[in-house]
């Protein structure tokens, strides 16, 4: 919205002609500013009945009891002469409280007259501005009625007297505060003496400004205060409109031609049939969001403008605008392309390419979002797989050894439905799809590629999903924090479920080209004994045997995101990660006591060939004995690792397949060798690292690792830098 913003002001005079009307207009000053913003002329029209309002003499209070005394007995007075009274308040808060001390007040009075206890029994308040006064028709209103209201409840209703009522001199108008200008104050006494009826109007107002003899300032220099207050709140919204507003405006003029030419290009080039974007359509958003950019960059500039009111600085920033039309052309397509920043426009445009069957542009594409805009590289590389799937099928190198006029050439240019002599690796390729798979093989490199690519986008599916949960999480706990004071509303929720829904369609479909996985569960495994489960388990490694399920694929590279995860969450440099992703190295265990630890919630009759092995004894106490795991001992089962290895000599696959799921996990127990422990240096309260570790880890050469560990040992020693 930011890039198309415009106010009232400079959307009103977008027309050719300006009328308006308003009943109360306000002040001179508001007057003279309304003229000067529109270049129009006011023209004061008078009522087509004599005003018969009559505004009795105001009376300031400087403390709360005197107020509300002087509203109850004005109303009292009022009410005892036939008249119906308007008390308008400035808030709900304050409607509340002079309703409570009014009654009140009544409460204290010893044998009032039948039109008081009519009165004050019968009170009616409005509150809200939705609050309708409903005093027309037969429903006119009273005498002897008293209503409480705030400023806006009921504004602009108009309301209806009984003749009765009018005989007594119609509505009296309390208004409870001095309004904070002459245009409010005459919407409050504009309630009262409407269309040739009779009518008053009081201020019985509060204050706690007093002059110099300590007595409450009179009601002229309160007026006088409060609108030269008011004339210098006009000036400011003038200035600001002026120094602020309109050059964002003037800037929007400038920019508007340009704009325009964008938008009847994406008019004229929109493709209605396809759900694609136009390269016009990517360009006209696009320059949109650059424009919306390049104004937060002139906001600090424009502000100062405002604080100086300084026209040389206005010319200079309406000028620059130029320059940001410079270096954003709208023609031709490949130059206009050639300013877009952001990766959405660029995803959008690597979708165009793809379209457009420009395969290496969209790579090229994508590439750059991967490497510029890491958050977006889920999404890139997700396309990318699409773009490399598409030759994980290819035709087999024709035979060399054989004819063209064999019998094979003959049946496989008739089933292409060419001539034979125009066989050729070349003409065949395009018609991959349809031909024979004995024609055809797979290309492990492509499907390497188009795996790593598919994965890396799933998974960084994945992880979005879980950071809106995440999200979704704290924003259900801030709000059932404060469930009792805000509107309930489940919009993030859906939000979220939306969001989850289509990033696993998403990954669905990348399922769906390179396979979905699968496990002993698919297969039955979900529910039953241990052994049950098993069974499920070697049919999953039959048909894998068999060829109908793929090995596992793993990620042959990994993103510059997930390193930075990795490297935040182990404090582990990339350079070790690579390492490690490389290597794999698992260091080799030199455990004294090794066995096999399995949860006694589990029986040792569902695993068969643990039945005839009898669990052994906890390892004995020892300050100085460490264990493997973090598992309590005592609440699991223990057997002899070196005899559950023998039991499981002929199905070594059901172990490793227990041990995968935890049924049986492998742990060890040993006491510190201290005669190897002493030789090593060891500084309890102390931890370290060395130049070249801390250069690797912050990606800095060794130099500026030096001068940041220097000042950072200057921080902890002296406090400062």
């Amino acid at each position: 919205m930011k890039a198309v913003f415009t106010s009232n002001v400079f959307y009103l005079k977008g027309y050719s002609r300006i009328n308006g009307l308003s009943g109360t207009l306000g002040s001179i000053e508001e007057s003279r500013t309304l003229k000067e913003l529109y270049n129009t002329d006011l023209i004061k029209i008078p009522t087509f009945q004599a005003k018969k309002f009559y505004e009795h003499v105001p009376v300031i209070e400087k403390t709360e009891e005197e107020w509300l005394e002087s509203i109850f007995e004005e109303v009292k007075n009022q009410i005892k002469a036939g008249r119906s009274v308007l008390v308008i308040c400035q808030s709900i808060i304050e409607v509340n409280d002079v309703k409570k001390r009014l009654k009140q007040q009544y409460d204290y009075l010893q044998n009032p007259d039948n039109e008081i206890i009519d009165c004050f029994g019968n009170m009616i308040v409005y509150r809200r501005e939705f609050d309708k006064f409903d005093f027309s028709g037969e429903n006119k209103l009273q005498p002897r009625r008293l209503i409480l209201a705030t400023n806006l409840a009921g504004r602009g209703t108009d309301i209806k007297l009984s003749e009765e009522l009018k005989e007594f001199g119609g509505l009296h108008v309390i208004v409870s505060f001095l309004p904070e200008n002459c245009r409010i104050e005459d919407q409050a006494f504009g309630r009262a003496a409407r269309c040739g009826d009779p009518g008053s109007g009081q201020i019985i107002a509060l204050t706690d400004k007093t002059d110099s003899s300590g007595q409450a300032s009179s009601v002229f220099e309160l007026k006088i205060f409060r609108d030269n207050a008011e004339a210098q709140r006009i000036q400011s919204m003038t200035d600001y409109y002026n120094f602020h507003t309109k050059i964002e405006e003037e800037c929007l003029t400038a920019f508007k031609e340009h704009c325009l030419v964008a938008l009847n290009n994406m008019n004229n080039k929109k493709n209605k049939d396809s759900g694609i974007l136009t390269e016009e359509e990517i360009i006209y958003f696009a320059l949109l969001d650059e424009w919306a950019s390049w104004l937060d960059s002139q906001a600090s500039i424009i502000k100062q403008c405002a604080r100086d009111r300084n026209e040389v600085q206005r010319t200079d920033i309406i000028t620059s605008v130029e320059n940001f039309l410079n270096t954003h052309p709208i023609s031709p397509n490949n130059e206009a392309l050639s300013w877009i920043k952001c990766p959405q426009p660029l995803l959008a445009l690597g979708l165009v390419k793809i379209d457009e069957k420009k395969f290496d542009e969209a790579t090229e594409i994508f590439d750059k979002i991967i490497i510029n805009f890491p958050e977006f590289s889920g999404d890139a590389c997700y396309y990318k797989g699409i773009i490399s799937q598409k030759d994980v099928r290819k035709v087999k190198n024709l035979p060399t050894d054989i004819g063209k006029k064999a019998k094979w050439y003959t049946r496989l240019a008739s089933k292409v439905g060419k001539k034979v002599d125009s066989l050729s690796q070349k003409t065949l390729t395009p018609l991959k799809e349809i031909l024979p798979d004995n024609i055809c093989e797979i290309d492990d490199v492509k499907r390497i590629e188009t795996e790593d690519n598919l994965l890396l986008g799933v998974q960084s599916f994945n992880r979005r999903i879980e950071m809106k949960k995440e999200l979704h999480t704290i924003v259900s706990k801030i709000h059932h924090a404060v469930c009792s004071r805000t509107t309930y509303s489940d919009g993030y929720k859906n939000q979220t479920e939306d969001t989850e829904l289509t990033y696993d369609c998403l990954s669905t479909s990348a399922y769906d080209m390179m396979g979905h996985p699968v496990s002993f569960i698919t297969f039955g495994g979900e529910k039953g004994t241990i052994d049950e489960k098993y069974e499920a388990q070697l049919k999953f490694l039959k048909y894998a045997r068999e060829g109908y399920i793929s090995p596992k694929m793993l990620n042959h590279k990994i993103l510059p995101e997930q390193y930075d995860a990795l490297k935040n969450k182990y404090m582990l440099s990339k350079t070790t990660l690579q390492k490690i992703f490389k290597e794999m190295i698992e260091d080799e265990n030199k455990e004294k006591q090794e066995f096999y630890v399995m949860e006694k919630n589990i029986a040792s009759e569902e695993i068969q060939e643990l039945s005839t092995l009898y669990p052994i004894e906890l390892p004995s106490p020892d300050p100085f004995r460490i264990q493997l795991s973090d598992f309590d001992l005592s609440q699991m089962i223990l057997y002899d690792a070196e005899k559950v290895e023998k039991a499981f000599e002929r199905k070594k696959e059901k172990l490793q397949w227990l041990e995968s799921m935890e049924y049986l996990v492998k742990d060890a127990s040993a006491i510190i060798d201290f005669e190897t422990f002493k030789k090593i240096i060891f500084m309890p309260n102390f931890d370290y690292f060395t130049l070249d570790e801390i250069a690797e880890y912050l990606e800095i050469t060794v130099e500026k690792a030096n001068w940041v560990v220097k000042n950072l040992v200057k921080k902890l020693t002296f406090g400062k830098y």
